[in-house]
């Protein structure tokens, strides 16, 4: 399970790194075109906010988590002994896989929702919005499983945001 979700993890988080690509390169082809020529490409803000940033932030949430990216605070942790210290961290992963698959649940809702009412973007290009709900399930699935296959590991600052780091 770990290989595969390896290989998962580093095919998204490849695609959230092609996504930023395309995503700069059409940013700034819609800046020279909005500049030079006054007349910006029709479509590129919602096209932009509704795919581009979606598949960004969540195809790379899990690979962010397995790499130890996500925002931790440790100082609230560090003075309490080491076995209250693990009990904690498994607590707080634990609630984490409770939230990302709160929040995947959630985004099913709204993919059927989408898909039922063929909810269309509103501005000056029409497109569905159902794909950028299945890009966030995947996103938010993937980071579940990363949190729950990663609790044997909790509190052996190997994994997740349990890894060491460097002080800042």
């Amino acid at each position: 399970m770990h290989a595969f979700l390896d290989r998962i993890e580093r095919a998204m988080a490849a695609c959230a790194g092609v996504v930023t690509l395309l995503l700069m390169a059409a940013t700034a082809l819609d800046a020279a075109s909005r500049y030079l020529l006054h007349r910006p490409i029709t479509g590129m803000v919602e096209v932009t906010g509704d795919y581009a940033i979606v598949a960004i932030v969540f195809l790379s949430l899990s690979h962010a988590s397995r790499q130890g990216s996500l925002i931790r605070i440790p100082m609230f942790v560090q003075w309490l002994p080491a076995s209250v210290e693990r009990w904690v961290n498994h607590a707080v992963q634990l609630l984490s896989v409770a939230v990302a698959l709160l929040l995947a649940g959630a985004m099913v809702g709204q993919l059927q929702d989408s898909i039922a009412m063929r909810t269309m973007s509103v501005g000056a290009v029409e497109y569905v919005l159902w794909p950028s709900y299945v890009v966030a399930l995947a996103g938010l699935s993937a980071l579940a499983l990363r949190l729950l296959i990663d609790l044997p590991r909790v509190g052996s600052k190997t994994t997740g945001i349990f890894a060491d780091s460097p002080d800042l």
